[in-house]
């Protein structure tokens, strides 16, 4: 049997609110991620901490849990019982075997013996995996407000719906809410403990407990040796965890550096020849050459790989291959249809994200910075090329997000594995 939320805080079952509250507050302080040097195993702890407070310090909350965990305690009571009560089998040839009864068909719900309670309104089990569905559908479609709504509906009817935490840890990891989505992961591994999908998402959002943007800047990440407090190890596995923030801003240095390089050879050396001469399909860029073509695409290019591999942006498949989409036949993933859609307009895909993403609270700092740098680029290009401006702001950013997206694609193999 799994350990108590009281277990978990430490205090008694008939402790009060501010007791409750000064034992959360000494255990954040020991367990905090920033303040312990073992951060994979303090920030499970810690997450465990926090969602037992945050449980029994809400009343409502408090009053369902203690009701369930003394249901469950009376089962268990119950069963032990029986199997005290029950007579061997050497026991027949002494003497008749005591009748068991039948419970009765007129036993209330609940009662020992009867059918255990479903709780007020509970659906049949089809309508809970139904909504379920739903809820995953709507993940993968990026309407993260209904798949959240989907999933609080079916936690009123099953607070023990493993799959219900889940969904929401996603939605909360999508929007950045890092704190809300470790503790859905860590509520839905108490009810599947052997869920490994989840295991791997809790135990990666614990290692980067250091923001992406402190990462040139810190070098206490956790692994072995001196800095994470393990036991030392060989001087390459020491030293590794020292030199990769250097490592990061010399890739950084070296990608931006390059992007800046690539504009500058079109801006003072060679905009080519523009493409008089192209099909007819071509004409909304005949003023394009194959000099500025091939530079918008390494610009693109480059740029992803740059921001994949420094972790200025999150990996792909948490932004646009969302988990389940593989799954979840007959649905599109919001990313691909991006895709799409940015083949024939840049814009339009930038607009389409934007007004979802605001629509349905998924808007993620990582893809405002995919097109921010991609219009960054556009403007600059609009700026230096002189043979035909309005097309490069009309349609440069189609080929430059397109670039960006396969270099995403390769800088995420090159990404520190503890993000």
């Amino acid at each position: 049997m799994p350990r108590s939320y009281y277990d978990i805080l430490g205090v008694p079952r008939t402790a009060s609110l501010d007791e409750i509250k000064k034992r959360y507050r000494e255990l954040a302080r020991q367990y905090h991620p920033d303040v312990n040097r073992d951060k994979p195993a303090a920030g499970k702890m810690f997450s465990e901490i926090t969602t037992a407070y945050k449980a029994l310090s809400n009343p409502e909350e408090r009053a369902a849990y203690d009701a369930d965990m003394a249901l469950r305690e009376s089962r268990a009571r119950m069963a032990a019982s029986r199997a005290a009560n029950a007579t061997p089998p050497s026991a027949s040839a002494s003497g008749p075997r005591p009748q068991r009864h039948a419970p009765s068909s007129s036993a209330p719900r609940g009662a020992p013996g009867g059918t255990p309670p479903r709780g007020p309104g509970l659906p049949p089990n089809a309508d809970t995996a139904r909504l379920l569905a739903e809820a995953q559908a709507a993940f993968v479609r990026g309407k993260f407000v209904e798949a959240r709504a989907l999933c609080e509906q079916v936690l009123r009817r099953d607070r023990r719906s493993a799959l219900a935490y889940e969904v929401l840890g996603d939605v909360y990891r999508m929007q950045n809410r890092a704190d809300d989505a470790i503790n859905m992961y860590t509520m839905s591994l108490q009810f599947n403990p052997r869920n490994t999908t989840v295991m791997q998402r809790l135990e990666r959002m614990s290692r980067a407990s250091t923001p992406a943007q402190k990462v040139f800047f810190d070098n206490r990440y956790p692994g072995t040796g001196a800095a994470s407090g393990g036991p030392a190890g060989s001087r390459s596995e020491a030293a590794t965890p020292d030199k990769r923030p250097l490592g990061l801003l010399i890739a950084g240095v070296l990608g931006y550096g390059l992007t800046f390089l690539l504009l500058l050879y079109v801006a003072l050396i060679d905009k080519g020849r523009p493409l008089r001469d192209a099909p007819t399909f071509l004409a909304p860029i005949s003023s394009w050459s194959w000099t500025l073509i091939t530079v918008m695409g390494l610009a693109g290019l480059v740029l992803g790989f740059t921001m994949a591999a420094t972790m200025a942006i999150r990996r792909m498949d948490d932004e646009l291959v969302l988990p389940g989409a593989r799954s979840s036949g007959g649905f599109l993933p919001l990313g691909l249809i991006l895709i799409v859609v940015s083949i024939l307009s840049f814009y339009a895909a930038a607009l389409l994200y934007a007004i979802i993403g605001f629509l349905q609270e998924s808007l993620t700092p990582s893809m405002l910075r995919v097109f921010g740098a991609v219009v960054i680029v556009v403007l600059l290009l609009t700026v230096i090329y002189t043979p035909g401006p309005t097309q490069v702001f009309l349609f440069g950013g189609n080929v430059v997000f397109l670039a960006f997206l396969i270099g995403w694609v390769l800088g995420d193999f090159f990404r520190p594995d503890n993000f």
